[in-house]
């Protein structure tokens, strides 16, 4: 017995298409009763009509960052990130996200 149907309600838009590929999002669950529960949201959260709060921009940062950069890493680049409109330069930032993809020693 399947228990899990994956199907595609509004497609992706091909690369070059011309569209936006800002399509609405939505889940339904089907228990065995046959009682059903359907969310849908007409813009996916993190674009400019629908930004992420701070603590979810600083979630998915971490789990972004993390799978290239050590835990301290991901937390001054966080840091400095935070404070971004109010610093004079980025080079310690950029020095911490450049060793992104390389091995650390």
């Amino acid at each position: 017995m399947q228990r899990v149907k994956c199907v595609e309600k509004y497609p992706m838009a091909v690369m070059g298409a011309g569209a936006s590929g800002l399509n609405p999002q939505s889940v339904t669950i089907r228990m065995h009763d046959g009682k059903e529960y359907f969310r849908e949201t007409p813009m996916i959260t993190g674009m400019p009509v629908s930004p992420m709060t701070p603590r979810q921009f600083e979630r998915k940062y971490r789990d972004c960052a993390s799978l290239t950069l050590n835990q301290s890493a991901v937390e001054e680049s966080l840091d400095l990130l935070k404070n971004l409109e109010k610093a004079t330069n980025i080079k310690r930032l950029m020095k911490i996200v450049a060793k992104i993809g390389q091995t650390e020693a």
